[in-house]
């Protein structure tokens, strides 16, 4: 019964860890540059994500590796123009609603 316990406690905590913003935007910019990018595409986390030539079917892809990722959905309603500016104002959105963030 002990067992059964700590794997459970474990798995709550696993749940509940919190990510700084420089965390998640270096794990989307390592998604962006391993599956959606060109070889060779210089950015960061602060460059325009349309200067990037990002379409809808890659951001569809890069919000289906961050719910993954960081076991988070996010909400329709923090799908903006704003939000969807960058990585790093993904980012920032994202700390903001995966839990404990």
């Amino acid at each position: 019964m002990l067992l059964k316990k700590q794997a459970k406690e474990k798995i709550w905590v696993r749940r509940f860890i919190m990510y700084s913003i420089e965390i998640i935007s270096s794990e989307i910019c390592d998604f962006l540059r391993t599956n959606v990018l060109a070889e060779g595409v210089s950015f960061d986390e602060n460059t325009p994500l349309s200067l990037l030539g990002i379409d809808s079917f890659s951001i569809i892809e890069m919000l289906l590796f961050i719910e993954r990722r960081f076991n988070i959905i996010v909400p329709e309603s923090e799908l903006t123009p704003d939000n969807l500016k960058s990585v790093a104002a993904l980012a920032r959105c994202i700390q903001i609603n995966v839990p404990g963030g």
